[in-house]
């Protein structure tokens, strides 16, 4: 009678996972953007992750961020070809359509500028901390 007590004020503490495993859910599915179907994201795959750690950096917070402030943080350096330079300054561009059609970032009016939603908050730290932290730890217990 006490273990079971016991084990049930354990269960109590413990949350709910059922709206973060949702959202999850719905960041792996492919959303729309104006009409326009965008690709699902993936928490793990790296290259999506460093998006995430880009889009989340702290200098961001206050004014929110650019294409270019992006593309410095993704590793992509401005070509002085005017060519080239667009090409790369689209693939930012969709970049930024892909999470503004999972609602990880908005538009701030009347700039050009984008800032982290709150959902958008809570998504990108899990996915980056799932992959920075959590696996490697993970596949490092496996392997003792």
């Amino acid at each position: 009678m006490a273990a079971n007590r016991q084990y049930l004020q354990a269960l109590s503490v413990v949350d709910d996972p059922t709206a973060s495993i949702k959202m999850l859910d719905e960041l792996c599915s492919p959303a729309r953007l104006n009409g326009y179907r965008k690709r699902a994201m993936n928490p793990i795959n790296p290259s999506d992750v460093k998006l995430f750690s880009a889009a989340l950096r702290g200098e961001h917070f206050i004014h929110g961020f650019q294409n270019r402030h992006l593309a410095g943080h993704l590793g992509i350096l401005l070509s002085k070809d005017k060519r080239e330079r667009r090409r790369q300054s689209s693939r930012i561009g969709r970049l930024l359509q892909l999470l503004r059609a999972h609602h990880l970032i908005a538009k701030i009016p009347r700039s050009r500028r984008y800032r982290v939603t709150l959902r958008g908050f809570k998504l990108m730290t899990a996915a980056v901390f799932l992959r920075e932290e959590y696996m490697p730890q993970l596949v490092f217990a496996q392997v003792k």
